[in-house]
């Protein structure tokens, strides 16, 4: 696998994701394949390394899926944590939202582009999907990186523990789970309550949705996503 994903890295448009889609296994195995040239496996609790980016100063930090890509310059400063869920709080800055249950491996990285060599943590699922990339800058404090590499260094490479997705439904509810969840809904008084109910329910959001009355969600035309941003971005303005 290392001798075709470094034919292909070689490539101006190859991107770690396109080339784990085009060998087809995960961006996690693919990077598992990578320890020993320009991968190190690190290890330790999730949320010592976030807190520990703090001293690194800026940073850009990149969260994506197949459809959107959200990116941001700032500093892990202000970090909050527990043992489900953390922030990093710098409102019009670096604020972010973390829930851990779903994080299993961490990848430091050192690789050569056309731009020259670029730095970065990245963290993986228990299913080998990216969940989080950090990236240096020009402004960040590389002996402080350095130092982070070096503390939370594994010395092993072990085997990643892959483990299907559950598979995604929308199948309608049960007139009776609709009406408690719409009683648990409307008793909420603070919107991260949501999270808490759609696992009580063994929901999905789509579920949730769809089973409550009209003024608490309804279903849009996919269009207003678009015209959603288009106002966002006229109000920054």
């Amino acid at each position: 696998m290392r001798a075709t994903c470094k034919q292909k890295m070689k490539k101006k448009a190859s991107y770690a994701r396109d080339l784990a889609t085009y060998l087809n296994v995960s961006e996690a195995e693919l990077t598992h394949a990578r320890v020993g040239h320009d991968a190190k496996r690190l290890h330790g609790d999730v949320r010592d390394i976030l807190t520990a980016l703090a001293t690194v100063g800026e940073v850009k930090a990149i969260t994506r899926n197949e459809i959107a890509v959200h990116e941001h310059l700032g500093e892990y400063t202000n970090a909050r944590f527990n043992d489900h869920a953390g922030l990093i709080l710098n409102p019009r800055a670096l604020d972010l939202r973390f829930f851990f249950s779903h994080w299993a491996s961490i990848f430091a990285l050192t690789e050569e582009t056309a731009r020259g060599i670029r730095h970065s943590i990245q963290f993986f699922d228990l299913h080998g999907d990216s969940l989080h990339k950090v990236y240096t800058t020009d402004n960040t404090h590389m002996d402080a990186w350095n130092t982070l590499i070096d503390t939370y260094l594994s010395p092993e490479n072990p085997v990643l523990e892959i483990t299907p997705a559950k598979s995604f439904t929308d199948a309608p509810v049960t007139t009776a789970l609709a009406q408690q969840l719409e009683q648990q809904w409307r008793s909420m008084t603070d919107v991260h309550q949501f999270f808490k109910i759609l696992q009580e329910n063994n929901l999905s959001r789509q579920q949730a949705f769809k089973a409550v009355s009209d003024d608490l969600a309804y279903q849009v035309d996919n269009s207003a996503l678009k015209t959603l941003l288009a106002l966002a971005k006229e109000v920054q303005k």
